[in-house]
């Protein structure tokens, strides 16, 4: 977690947040991390 919000961190456009990481995650091809991820957020 700390590593996504370090890189959600970083950039200086969209995604800014954990969500918008994951989101650009999926669609980049791994699907099944990002949804891994999702779960332990909530």
């Amino acid at each position: 977690m700390r590593v996504l919000e370090e890189q959600a961190g970083s950039y200086r456009r969209e995604p800014t947040t954990v969500p918008g990481v994951l989101t650009r995650l999926e669609q980049g091809g791994v699907p099944r991390f990002a949804a891994e991820v999702r779960r332990h957020l909530r």
